[in-house]
């Protein structure tokens, strides 16, 4: 049986979400991540995040959201993370494959994470399609140890 898989959108894509989401492939989740609750119109695949202090992330941002993704995502899941703004570097920790801009491209290598990087936002639909339709996202070990930590601490 194959892993679940889940798509997280950063709500600040904002009208790139919907072509993203038409991409996702079933059976795979997806989710707009939105920080409140006026930031992603639509109410269909939203996560609104509580932004709070999260003493196990590593992030050490004042507004982590790690924890409450953490606990959505379906346990064991291989997740790809579509990102634009590095204050969600906190969910690149519980990531197997990062898509996002350059921006976030020297802190994702830093810390291993995978990371497909794009210039500009309209190269974002391209590249994500080839990533969930190849079937080549696999598990980062790394990341499935730290969700299980968190998990333990928690």
């Amino acid at each position: 049986m194959k892993r679940p898989r889940v798509a997280l959108f950063d709500a600040a894509l904002g009208s790139a979400i919907p072509p993203l989401a038409a991409a996702v492939p079933p059976p795979w989740y997806w989710a707009v991540v939105a920080l409140s609750p006026g930031e992603w119109t639509s109410s269909e695949g939203t996560l609104i995040i509580p932004r709070t202090k999260s003493q196990s992330c590593p992030c050490a941002h004042e507004g982590c959201i790690r924890d409450a993704v953490v606990a959505w995502l379906p346990e064991r899941a291989i997740v790809v993370a579509v990102l634009i703004r590095p204050a969600l570097q906190c969910l690149a920790y519980c990531s197997d494959v990062v898509v996002a801009p350059t921006t976030l491209a020297a802190w994702c290598r830093a810390e291993s994470i995978p990371i497909r990087t794009v210039t500009r936002t309209e190269y974002l639909l391209p590249l994500f399609t080839k990533l969930v339709s190849s079937d080549t996202v696999g598990s980062r070990h790394r990341a499935q140890l730290y969700r299980n930590y968190l998990a333990e601490v928690e």
